[in-house]
């Protein structure tokens, strides 16, 4: 599922784009900033103009995780974008929120796109080693030079986050940004987190589904990925179960920063990998599904209870990441009215607000096929 929504992103012509422009990292400046293989990592850059000169989109991309030596193994095993530079065009088109509807000022940010290559959601710092079967998972040095790199200014706005592995690597680090930044920088700019699809709920899988859950492969991602940026509150409340700081059903009651979140009720990519594949579903899939949808909207309304700063949107679609296209962006609608592009631009003029579908049965949202 998650390799067909990076596919998804690269391949498809979409009615909107706009053309990034490959920045790679000098590994004499940066020697930690490697893709999974080694290579050097980067980023994809367009300058802003206009209105949106002192806005910044910084966007990672998603594309799920290894978690052990047997699947970091399958990952890498071809020249893969999710594991190398090596095979990266020097442009990239993209649409949604990089070139949204009827908003000047997103359509005119400084946009910044980073390529996902460390197999670890963006999250961790750590090199080759017996413990990480001989790869990088680097995702947070990637991460720290993008930062490093950007001729950010005091005063600028910064919409930081991604879709599916790169919401949950920005949820871990969205409230160290403002520390990595430049000291000239620090508590000198506007942080916002944009979270697409990041909240997995630890939900079992389906009995006869080879899939390990969320949950194992979530461990095996901590045990091996040094991953640091885990809120001191987080752990101390979670000794005996640090991984739960880097789980998003346990991590987001701990988000401070301001953040705008998408949570589908039927997110495409946890339901197929814990049920084993898309719909149509027998009576025990259906259930399953719909016990799922219960469970996020639970925990939407609790962190919604919980965060007076944030915007959450939780539509009933079957979908995953969809704010790299037009479509997931600016038509797909919650409640049957507002479009994911819609809420964000209220949220960034300071509007805070839960959007949620109320409807009965699986993926019943009505403005889901719009």
């Amino acid at each position: 599922m998650s390799l067909l929504y990076l596919f998804f992103v690269i391949g498809t012509a979409f009615v909107r784009a706009d053309i990034l422009t490959l920045i790679p990292f000098s590994m004499e400046k940066y020697p930690s900033a490697r893709c999974t293989d080694g290579s050097p990592g980067g980023y994809y850059f367009k300058q802003g103009q206009g209105e949106g000169t002192n806005t910044w989109i910084i966007y990672q991309a998603g594309g799920d995780w290894c978690w052990d030596e047997e699947s970091c193994a399958k990952r890498c095993a071809i020249l893969n974008v999710l594991c190398t530079s090596s095979v990266w065009p020097p442009t990239y088109n993209l649409s949604g929120i990089f070139d949204p509807l009827n908003d000047t000022r997103l359509v005119t940010a400084h946009k910044v796109f980073i390529q996902y290559c460390s197999s670890d959601a963006h999250m961790g710092d750590a090199g080759p080693s017996q413990k990480t079967f001989g790869w990088h998972f680097r995702g947070q040095a990637i991460i720290s030079a993008v930062l490093t790199e950007l001729p950010i200014q005091k005063g600028d706005t910064l919409i930081y986050g991604g879709g599916s592995a790169g919401a949950r690597g920005a949820m871990v680090h969205l409230d160290y940004i403002d520390s990595m930044l430049p000291s000239a920088l620090r508590g000198a700019v506007s942080l916002y987190g944009f979270l697409d699809s990041n909240l997995w709920i630890d939900a079992p899988t389906m009995p006869g589904v080879a899939f390990p859950g969320f949950q194992n492969v979530t461990q095996g991602v901590y045990s091996m990925a040094n991953i640091t940026h885990l809120d001191e509150t987080c752990q101390l409340q979670n000794i005996d179960t640090p991984w739960k700081c880097i789980f998003p059903e346990y991590r987001m009651p701990y988000v401070r920063t301001p953040y705008f979140m998408v949570a589908s009720q039927a997110d495409e990519f946890q339901l197929s990998t814990n049920i084993g594949h898309d719909p149509p579903y027998n009576t025990a899939e259906l259930s399953y599904a719909l016990t799922f949808a219960k469970a996020t909207v639970d925990r939407v309304l609790t962190t919604k209870a919980e965060c007076s700063s944030c915007s959450i949107m939780s539509w009933s679609c079957y979908n995953h990441a969809t704010s790299l296209s037009t479509s997931g962006f600016d038509h797909t609608q919650c409640n049957g009215t507002t479009t994911m592009g819609k809420a964000l631009q209220k949220f960034l003029a300071g509007e805070r607000a839960l959007y949620r579908d109320i409807c009965e049965g699986f993926a019943c949202g009505a403005g889901c096929r719009t």
